[in-house]
């Protein structure tokens, strides 16, 4: 699973806001395309749609969090969307989940 290829697109709303839909585990081998491209993002409102993600390691927890504070330093919006069971246990284990808005869905996002 770790060893599985990480692939993400990325829609642009209206506004500037951008949803990021990523596919496969977020992991240290395979994140660094994914790393690059969000320090490059300076949307309004960035959202990580997760619904395809079936593993997520430490490193992976660390670009979330730097998207987090990337945000926050600038006075922009981040949010999850769509996070598996199993990755939603990894982020509350850490805490992560009292820092970084989580919704349900994409729309609950774009009203939060």
């Amino acid at each position: 699973m770790a060893n599985d290829p990480l692939t993400f697109t990325v829609d642009s709303l209206p506004n500037g806001i951008q949803v990021y839909r990523i596919t496969g585990p977020i992991v240290l081998n395979n994140l660094f395309e994914l790393q690059a491209s969000l320090r490059a993002n300076a949307s309004p409102l960035l959202i990580l749609d997760l619904a395809k993600v079936p593993h997520i390691d430490s490193a992976g927890i660390g670009l979330i969090v730097n998207c987090q504070v990337s945000a926050a330093r600038t006075e922009r919006r981040f949010a999850l969307v769509a996070l598996p069971a199993r990755i939603r246990l990894m982020l509350d284990a850490t805490k992560v989940s009292s820092v970084i808005p989580i919704f349900a869905t994409e729309q609950q996002a774009l009203e939060g």
